[in-house]
């Protein structure tokens, strides 16, 4: 027989069905959180990114219609004053801007700042090709500047922006809104967390009480929860049917054995036997007269050869065979009635009685 199972009187915290639960609900919850803010993240960083590309063509294409007549005469003050308060205007986003001639000559668009290589080569490419020249990752746009009802071509300007300041904002923003979104968070998961301890943690644990009730054999305390119409309930009504079973059974066992010990120590002679008509019970007043009759009875009941009544086949007992069919047609199912026979053993006279034991269904 294997070992009885080590009491567990609780459980640990970071075992429970509760904990378990709470934490995956919360991994969901932040998982879904988490994915939500990403992809949120990444759709504003490109839609902030395309609304600095925006603005750039605004300005540059602004610069390049205030700027035809100055790069025209080489008015090198009134081109950096232009530019310069268009940058100005555009700060922080806007980082710095060159301008060339038809030529492709360098002009001084900024004072103070020599002009970077790189735009001076995208506003000569865009001189060139007379169009614009645009690099959407870098943020650097160049456009062509005529003048003249003609549209004469008389150079080009180029500007380079930065999305950096804007998208901090964008972050700093977003973190207050995420630290925010952190706290509703928390208070959810603690409601849910209150909410699954008081819809299944408490009401398994009652069920858990139950359940140690019913092991050390109380059957009259009820089970809790059985009009609960979900798997709690249904668990808990399968558990109070287990139970009233149980105290039928208890009830009966108590009611056997008081039957037993009175049929034991009956003075009278008295016998058991199955379905079958084998003996399985014989009382130790029945045990004395099969002795004190062995050798007569061995005569008409050839089971006796090993002197013992358990395992005996009532049917093969010659006097008794007429009552035992008599009780086979309709004794053992049709109710109480009690089969008389006179046995003759030698100079003794033996009367016995053949009563049904029936069960609760009658058979």
């Amino acid at each position: 027989m294997s070992e009885p199972a080590k009491k567990l009187d609780r459980v640990h915290p970071m075992r429970s069905l509760f904990f378990k639960t709470a934490l995956v609900v919360a991994f969901c919850a932040v998982g879904v959180v988490a994915a939500i803010e990403v992809i949120n993240a990444r759709s504003a960083q490109a839609r902030l990114h395309q609304a600095i590309m925006t603005r750039a063509t605004e300005m540059t294409d602004l610069l390049a219609l205030q700027l035809g007549g100055a790069i025209k005469f080489k008015n090198h003050d009134a081109l950096s004053e232009i530019v310069a308060s268009v940058l100005e205007n555009s700060r922080p986003d806007a980082v710095a801007a060159a301008a060339v001639d038809a030529a492709g000559t360098t002009l001084q668009a900024e004072q103070d700042q020599p002009p970077e290589p790189e735009l001076i080569e995208f506003a000569r490419a865009a001189a060139e090709k007379g169009a614009p020249v645009v690099d959407q990752n870098r943020l650097i746009m160049a456009t062509p500047v005529t003048f003249g009802g003609d549209s004469l071509l008389v150079g080009a300007i180029a500007t380079r922006w930065t999305d950096e300041f804007i998208l901090a904002d964008y972050r700093a923003s977003a973190l207050q809104s995420l630290l925010a979104g952190l706290v509703a968070l928390l208070c959810a998961l603690a409601g849910a967390s209150f909410l699954l301890y008081k819809l299944i943690t408490a009401p398994l644990a009652g069920l858990g009480r139950s359940m140690e009730s019913v092991a050390q054999g109380d059957y009259d305390t009820g089970v809790p929860h059985t009009v609960r119409r979900d798997e709690i309930g249904l668990m808990a009504t399968q558990l109070e049917a287990l139970r009233a079973v149980l105290r039928e059974a208890d009830e009966a066992a108590h009611e056997t054995a008081f039957k037993s010990a009175a049929f034991a120590g009956s003075s009278a002679s008295l016998m058991m036997v199955d379905r079958d008509f084998r003996v399985i019970f014989a009382n130790p007043a029945c045990e004395e007269l099969v002795k004190a009759n062995l050798a007569e009875l061995a005569k008409v009941w050839p089971d006796l050869g090993d002197q013992t009544l358990i395992g005996g086949d009532l049917r093969n007992f010659q006097p008794l065979r007429d009552a035992v069919a008599q009780v086979e047609r309709g004794g053992l199912r049709g109710g109480s009635e009690t089969v008389n026979e006179m046995v003759q053993m030698g100079d003794r006279l033996l009367r016995i009685s053949l009563n049904a034991a029936l069960g609760q269904e009658g058979r």
